[in-house]
């Protein structure tokens, strides 16, 4: 068994500080720039693959989306009309598409 005093002399934000991991033309790139970056990626691969399919039906009208483009497509149009409307009034389609980059972003880190 770990005794306390062990416990007690652990840094309690050795996993939350940054930790270089490697260098790049005199930049330290940290564990924390590199999510960011798989993030970004993950976001840029996944999100136009996902939503492609919703935009053209067979005669050129948009088609009802499916599966995962349903669930987003919910979860956003939930956070336009209940949470960024009563906050932005009129400026509300001004800063949607900020504000729904800054949530799909944020959960990928």
């Amino acid at each position: 068994m770990i005794s306390l005093a062990l416990l007690a002399e652990a840094d309690p934000l050795e996993h939350v500080l940054p930790h270089y991991i490697f260098e790049v033309g005199g930049i330290k790139v940290t564990n924390q720039m590199l999510m960011a970056v798989v993030a970004a990626v993950l976001m840029l691969l996944i999100f136009p693959t996902l939503f492609k399919a919703h935009y053209s039906d067979r005669n050129g009208k948009p088609a009802e989306p499916k599966g995962a483009t349903n669930f987003f497509e919910s979860i956003l149009e939930f956070l336009r009309v209940e949470v960024f409307r009563p906050a932005l009034k009129e400026h509300t389609d001004r800063f949607v598409p900020f504000l729904w980059t800054l949530f799909l972003f944020h959960p990928l880190l």
